[in-house]
């Protein structure tokens, strides 16, 4: 037998392991690209706020690895587009909710690449380079967008003031050596402990509710509410950002303590984020012609978190004389009316020996802001 004819007569035996590894890995991935397909065509084109209110567990577990199985996946147009548009989400997760322009920049850089005529990505490329003090390659990236789209103002206004002279812009909003910018970028890349490490033992409040939020990031509530009871017993103002109810609200959005500590420190918010009923707005409103974070506008603020903490603790200590207390007290109040009635079911079915449903009633919710406003969803 010549050495042509043994290795042809072997070829098939080394052959048919490789088919076999071949063959279930394209089974894997088509199963995980179909996956990735009806998660991202749910929640991609409706703007970052349906994936922020899922939290950070999901949004670490379901859409990211979605958008990358896609991101790698994709073939048809339909799909290159449904995978840019995960990855512009992501973008926005980075800038708006983390405030971590780096990582934002890796996201909408991935969508340019993915369909690079969409202007939006690059005008938000530029955006985030602008914030860095990258400021040539920040018009850079706005000349292709407004190429794009000429007609997108947002890009317009970005051009007229990049037009202006260079050495007259103000400083960048993130400046190298800020130990919050390195701290939000590794909470991007999900290095909890790295973040950890780099606080050491730093006690102010912004470094506390770091520190909360990377224990949230690791699901250690313990930890992530021991830090909260130091905020509680530290003086100063307290401001709740779109990333603290991103990593918080699952972890510990069904601890009575936390919203205990929470509504004890309403008297101390400052401009920020907080979550409230759009309902209990009209019920307390601010006082008439308050200037926006004035004295009574920051009156009507705090009245209204004292009693959506109120809410929660009710709903969570599943306490129907309390909740039909503040529906009472406030009868267009829908959701507290709505709460009332479903606890008090609860108790009559509980009497009669029926099975009583847990969890909280939180539908409706309307988030009070402060500072940067919200960019809508494009």
């Amino acid at each position: 037998m010549t050495l042509d004819s043994l290795s042809k007569s072997r070829s098939p035996v080394i052959m048919r392991p490789m088919e076999r590894r071949a063959r279930k890995r394209q089974a894997h991935d088509m199963e995980v690209h179909s996956r990735a397909t009806i998660l991202l065509r749910r929640y991609s084109d409706r703007g970052f706020l349906p994936v922020y209110l899922r939290g950070h567990e999901w949004y670490k577990r379901q859409f990211v690895p979605a958008a990358k199985s896609l991101s790698r996946l994709a073939r048809s147009l339909e799909e290159k587009e449904l995978a840019a548009a995960a990855n512009y989400v992501i973008g926005d997760i980075g800038d708006v909710v983390l405030r971590a322009p780096l990582a934002a920049l890796r996201a909408y850089r991935k969508s340019a690449r993915l369909r690079p005529e969409c202007a939006a990505s690059w005008r938000e490329m530029g955006s985030m380079l602008h914030m860095v003090g990258r400021y040539r390659a920040a018009k850079r990236a706005w000349l292709r967008a407004s190429r794009l789209d000429p007609h997108d103002p947002l890009v317009r206004a970005d051009l007229d003031f990049a037009d202006g002279d260079i050495a007259a812009v103000p400083p960048p909003l993130f400046r190298r050596g800020s130990i919050e910018w390195r701290c939000n970028e590794l909470m991007a890349q999900e290095r909890p402990t790295s973040v950890l490490r780099l606080l050491g033992r730093r006690r102010s409040i912004s470094d506390m509710k770091m520190r909360a939020r990377a224990y949230a990031a690791m699901s250690n509530a313990a930890q992530a509410l021991e830090e909260w009871r130091s905020i509680q017993h530290r003086p100063g103002k307290v401001a709740l950002q779109y990333c603290d109810w991103f990593y918080l609200r699952g972890v510990l959005g069904d601890n009575r303590e936390w919203w205990t500590i929470l509504r004890s420190l309403s008297a101390r918010l400052t401009d920020g984020i907080y979550p409230i009923h759009a309902s209990l707005h009209a019920v307390v409103s601010d006082r008439l012609h308050a200037a926006p974070y004035s004295r009574g506008a920051l009156a009507g603020l705090h009245r209204r978190w004292r009693l959506m903490c109120d809410y929660h603790i009710a709903c969570i200590g599943r306490d129907a004389l309390h909740m039909k207390a503040l529906a009472d007290k406030y009868p267009g109040w829908v959701e507290a009316r709505t709460a009332a009635e479903k606890l008090r079911g609860e108790k009559v079915s509980e009497g009669k020996g029926g099975k009583v449903k847990g969890g909280r009633v939180s539908k409706g919710e309307k988030v009070s802001k402060g500072g940067k406003g919200v960019r809508s969803a494009r």
